[in-house]
């Protein structure tokens, strides 16, 4: 007989953090996990548009690096939001095929990421040396605090965050124990997490981490723990670990520096990026987080945010609510335990953290924002999740040196102390004595929030006292703590997430089939673009061209080139040369609105012989000036053309010129001409589109400031566009090199490790 096996009780309790970790993800998103709640706002209009129109990308065999839809044209791939190359984002795209996309499933694959932001603190916590039940009080704060809670609907900043305990704890083991394992995972990690998609959260990870890597060292060098070339080997470790991911992140870095050198973003002013400043009075947010009102999907709140007229979405850019009990154990942790390197380093860089989100209400932003990269990031606020982080972790640390030192008077007045400051903002929010309410009504409803706090407050110090002082075991009072973290904070965060729109029910329901056959291209024979927005009337949401297919003049997206429109100085002009045929117009004796035809746009394609020669820096303000060139006979290049031309009027040519084929990367004219000419298209420019003429290289051309041209010999020709990014070819080399470096280092120590315990 098989002998039958059990769990063991340590096995078993080995499980219930993680047990608890699912229990609690399911009843924050519980509306979302069963299909009654939706998240919104970018969601809906950018999140659920990119997935559909990457899982379209795929489907047709290969990789989109070019977004037609948008924009009448801009990079996909080269959009770092686009996360393309992110694993679960591949998953769900490949899952979804061409077919309809699972707005379930990629709810579930985002809600996944809080699960694996508890399992990463609580896993960095037992790392560092907390107990477990300490570990999960800093895992259930941090899993569900407002930088995660309250950008659901920004999946590429939560998807950095729910890695990065787990990343910290691989760089943690890397530089206390000069383990290449950890160097190696933790890089590759990094890299990964990178690939999610936001560029300023990778900058600020890399940046923290940095930090830790200098502090670590440095300390290690002063207390001596280890010979000082190991300690200076695990700092190296680090570094490399660093280096690591970034070689795996160069498959989207390079391309997204390409655009960024094209976006608007490459000139970003001082007011620009220190848009998003904490404002100092903030800090009573640590405490009471719905201090300064808040917002929900629904209107109507009781106490909207009140900090902004205009700019609500600072509610969310400026929180970083981690529980007013983590607050509490760690203000007590860095009183108590100030000696601690580890309990040091993270008070240090949470007060980095606020000192850098003041942003223009401060002075440290000023020196960071001269730096590279730094600059051309906005909402400095958002550098707050390493408070929100630290805090998390800082707690664990409080909460176990009290119930370590029982019924010590060394404890109970640094805790006292520790109190008063959660108290105070409490306190003063509830009297009102340290905020000014704009009216009766929302001072009714924020005095609550208030009170609320103070009784959170109240309970949780209770509870630790009672661990302190031996009335309650380490383990029931952290179980206690675990429960009021996770009611506080689902109280503050969890409503915040409940939008009904269902994305997939939005887009459909638009508008009826009859006006998308009319609003949908037809490749080759009908192609034409669209605006389906004006004064008083949007037609479709902002990015449904990527859902349906419709090739519109608007869209949305935070990353805009900065040459997308033909400089000529009236609206119709723009209108007429990108080939807008339908126009969305608002009637003002019915005030409905309805499309009309625009017969004077013009082709997708077509043929001039002319051209006018403007520098690069001037060619804006000379086109804006010109109202007489007919652009359909001239051309307006910033660099003189190869060939002579004979200056003669379209028309006065024998010619044709039309589309052929068109794709997402590719776009085939065919070309017959008298005379030698430029082709000009109805495309924006930009450098990773290459030119072919009968399969012979040939060059793009800037034309009338933003779109494509090429010079094209007389007879019968075959042109070919293709995008083709000399940036992503050696960003995927790097990449694929560091992960094989990567692999194989693995592969050899696991090797020899073999080897060395078979001798």
């Amino acid at each position: 007989m098989k002998q039958r096996t059990h769990l063991s009780a340590g096995t078993l309790q080995s499980y219930i953090p993680y047990i608890v970790f699912a229990v609690t993800t399911m009843i924050f998103f519980s509306g979302h996990l069963f299909g009654k709640m939706y998240f919104w706002d970018d969601f809906v209009e950018q999140v659920y548009p990119n997935r559909v129109f990457a899982a379209h990308g795929w489907a047709e065999g290969g990789i989109p690096f070019w977004n037609p839809y948008s924009f009448c044209g801009m990079p996909y791939m080269a959009d770092v939001q686009s996360a393309l190359f992110y694993p679960p984002n591949f998953i769900v795209d490949m899952l979804a095929g061409d077919g309809a996309y699972p707005v379930g499933l990629l709810q579930w694959m985002l809600i996944l990421h809080f699960f694996i932001a508890q399992c990463g603190m609580y896993v960095l916590c037992r790392n560092i040396g907390t107990t477990s039940v300490a570990a999960m009080i800093a895992a259930v704060g941090y899993g569900f605090s407002s930088p995660l809670a309250l950008h659901a609907f920004h999946p590429m900043q939560v998807e950095h965050l729910a890695w990065l305990p787990f990343i910290v704890s691989f760089f943690y083991t890397t530089l206390t124990k000069g383990s290449i394992h950890s160097m190696l995972y933790g890089g590759l990690l990094l890299g990964m997490t990178m690939l999610s998609g936001s560029p300023q959260m990778t900058l600020y990870i890399s940046f923290f981490l940095g930090c830790m890597a200098v502090w670590f060292t440095i300390s290690g060098l002063i207390t001596k723990k280890e010979s000082t070339i190991m300690t200076v080997r695990s700092g190296a470790f680090a570094i490399l670990s660093l280096v690591i991911a970034v070689g795996v992140f160069c498959m989207q870095y390079l391309p997204s520096k390409e655009l960024a050198g094209e976006s608007e973003r490459s000139e970003m002013t001082y007011e620009k990026a220190t848009v998003g400043s904490l404002q100092f009075k903030q800090l009573i947010t640590a405490a009471v987080p719905k201090a300064y009102g808040h917002i929900t999907p629904e209107s109507g709140n009781k106490a909207p945010f009140y900090l902004s007229d205009n700019e609500y979405y600072l509610y969310w850019d400026t929180a970083f609510y981690g529980g007013i009990i983590a607050f509490f154990l760690g203000l007590f942790a860095l009183i108590a335990l100030r000696k601690n390197p580890t309990v040091l380093f993270l008070g240090v860089m949470s007060l980095f953290a606020f000192l850098f989100a003041l942003g223009s209400n401060g002075f440290l932003y000023n020196l960071f924002y001269q730096l590279p990269f730094f600059g051309s990031l906005r909402i400095p606020a958002r550098m707050m999740f390493v408070w929100t982080f630290g805090f998390s972790v800082l707690a664990a640390f409080g909460f176990d040196e009290a119930a370590r030192l029982v019924k010590s008077k060394q404890v109970l007045i640094p805790l006292l102390v520790a109190a008063l400051l959660p108290v105070f903002f409490a306190l003063g929010v509830s009297t009102g004595s340290l905020v000014d309410f704009p009216n009766d009504a929302i001072e009714k409803t924020v005095s609550s929030f208030g009170t609320t706090a103070l009784f959170t407050i109240t309970a949780g110090f209770a509870i630790v006292f009672s661990v302190h002082r031996g009335i309650l075991s380490q383990t029931m009072g952290g179980y206690a703590l675990v429960l009021l973290i996770f009611i506080d904070i689902s109280v503050a965060n969890s409503s915040f997430n409940n939008g009904k729109i269902n994305p997939k029910n939005e887009y459909a329901q638009t508008y009826s089939e009859q006006l998308r056959q009319i609003l949908q291209p037809r490749v080759p024979d009908s192609l034409f673009r669209v605006s389906m927005r004006t004064t008083g009337a949007m037609a479709l949401k902002r990015n449904q061209g990527m859902t349906d297919g419709v090739m519109l003049y608007e869209g949305y997206n935070q990353l805009l080139l900065a040459k997308r429109h033909p400089a000529v100085p009236t609206i119709s002009g723009i209108y007429d040369m990108l080939s807008i045929a339908q126009e969305i117009k608002v009637d003002p004796s019915t005030r409905s609105a309805g499309f009309e035809y625009r017969p004077s746009r013009f082709p997708m394609a077509w043929m001039t012989y002319q051209a006018t020669v403007i520098p690069a820096d001037r060619v804006k303000q000379a086109m804006k000036a010109d109202s007489t060139t007919d652009y359909h006979n001239v051309t307006v290049l910033e660099e003189n053309p190869s060939q002579s031309l004979s200056r003669k009027a379209s028309a006065d040519v024998v010619h044709s010129a039309k589309v052929t084929s068109y794709s997402n990367n590719e776009i085939e004219y065919s070309v017959e001409t008298t005379e030698p000419g430029i082709l000009c298209m109805s495309e924006v420019y930009y450098p990773a589109w290459k030119a072919y003429i009968d399969g012979t290289p040939a060059k793009v051309y800037r034309a009338n400031y933003a779109l494509r041209a090429v010079e094209v010999p007389a007879g019968k020709h075959t042109i070919q566009l293709r995008y083709e990014s000399s940036a992503f070819k050696s960003g995927m080399l790097i990449s694929l090199g560091t992960f094989a470096f990567c692999v194989l280092t693995l592969v050899i120590i696991q090797v020899s490790s073999m080897r060395s315990k078979g001798t």
